[in-house]
């Protein structure tokens, strides 16, 4: 069953990694800030599965799950949060 976990967590939070360069011009400060805004849905949405998902691990017995099921887990949030906070940034600025 971890491993059925991993999968739909690897499948449904892949984080998007792939740095976002500033190019000057007009249309590439667009499409870069369209990237942007993407990226902020994307993290919004992997954080909102995230949050029902650790909801249902508190409803279950957390000893059932190994340890770097877990941290995994915690990872992936983290890399979400980070990439949420600097989608917003970005989006504020531009």
């Amino acid at each position: 069953m971890t491993q059925f976990l991993n999968t739909i967590l690897s499948k449904v939070c892949s984080i998007n990694t792939t740095p976002l360069n500033q190019n000057s011009g007009s249309n590439q400060t667009s499409d870069l800030k369209t990237k942007y805004c993407q990226n902020l849905h994307t993290s919004l949405k992997q954080l909102e599965f995230i949050s029902c998902f650790e909801m249902h691990l508190d409803n279950k017995k957390e000893d059932s799950y190994k340890l770097s099921f877990l941290q995994e887990l915690a990872r992936i949030k983290y890399s979400a949060e980070v990439n949420t906070i600097q989608s917003i940034q970005y989006c504020k600025v531009a």
